[in-house]
């Protein structure tokens, strides 16, 4: 705890690629203490199988279910935040620093997907713990359907933009033609990923029953 207290005040003071590897570390850490997590309310369910009383093990799995709750939460934030800086970026992006600037995007987008996943496998611990699990559930259906929003309305953008180029294509001549089909096929899997993602968000919504249908 106090190491991940300690990377948190290093990620605030540190800027550009020092506070990427900062914050990436600090991920892994959380996902250390999810799965220690995970293993701890596991080993009390064996535990209470077996007839032995589990109360302080409980105890302590429900304090750290609390504080990896809060940890998920602070990355889920994080990472929405850094997405909606280097959205802007990759708009006015040079072609040279273009590609490094989607990769971060992808990375960020992948970060999301995990920690949403981890926040919801969490609030069904807390649940098993007799802890409240509705602020968790709250912020994750929000979140859940701000980001479907996102990407449904990206997903539009760069199929509509794919579309445009490609009817282009057939017009063209033949170094036109070429660099055409290169922003055609950078469009496609840009396309493809952010369908990716939607995809894994949509599963979580019907996971939390929310109407996914649109």
């Amino acid at each position: 705890k106090d190491e991940i207290v300690q990377l948190n005040a290093d990620v605030e003071k540190a800027q550009n690629e020092e506070r990427a590897v900062l914050r990436d570390q600090r991920r892994r850490k959380h996902e250390e203490a999810t799965t220690g997590l995970e293993r701890l309310v596991k080993g009390i369910n064996e535990l209470e199988s077996g007839g032995q009383d589990t109360r302080e093990a409980r105890e302590g799995a429900a304090a750290h279910a609390r504080q990896v709750s809060a940890w998920l939460k602070v990355d889920i934030n994080d990472s929405l935040k850094v997405l909606a800086l280097l959205d802007e970026q990759v708009k006015t992006a040079s072609a040279t620093d273009a590609p490094e600037i989607r990769q971060q995007i992808a990375n960020e987008r992948r970060a999301v997907d995990e920690a949403l996943a981890a926040l919801l496998d969490n609030s069904e611990r807390m649940q098993l713990l007799g802890l409240d699990n509705a602020p968790d559930l709250k912020y994750l259906d929000d979140t859940l359907a701000q980001r479907a929003d996102i990407l449904v309305a990206r997903l539009q953008y760069l199929v509509q933009q794919r579309d445009g180029l490609s009817r282009q294509v057939a017009g063209a001549g033949a170094e036109e033609k070429k660099r055409l089909k290169e922003k055609v096929s950078s469009l496609d899997g840009r396309a493809l990923e952010t369908a990716d993602n939607l995809k894994i968000t949509i599963d979580l919504m019907n996971e939390r029953k929310l109407d996914a249908a649109e």
